[in-house]
């Protein structure tokens, strides 16, 4: 873990009702979370107040979901598979 906490939430629905009482320094998104285009969940969550500026990090196997993640106002992505070392460094520049 790094020195972090984490929490894990595997819907939409889970990871709303995980905000409502957790405020995570950055959102670590699957882009296929669940049947679910997590850039257009990245795009609503921009729209609330408590994850407006918080940093978010798009992951995905195929590299053309992660095509044009500006356009969803992620901050970055990191493809799979992938080197923990590769995240916690990503993690640590935007933190």
């Amino acid at each position: 873990m790094n020195g972090c906490q984490v929490v894990k939430a595997n819907s939409k629905e889970k990871l709303y009702k995980t905000l409502s009482s957790f405020i995570p320094d950055l959102i670590l998104l699957d882009v296929m979370l669940k049947g679910i285009d997590d850039r257009e969940l990245c795009i609503e969550m921009r729209a609330t107040i408590k994850t407006k500026h918080m940093p978010i990090i798009l992951a995905s196997a195929s590299a053309e979901s992660l095509k044009d993640y500006e356009e969803c106002e992620a901050n970055d992505v990191i493809a799979k598979p992938f080197n923990i070392n590769e995240i916690i460094e990503k993690i640590n520049g935007l933190l």
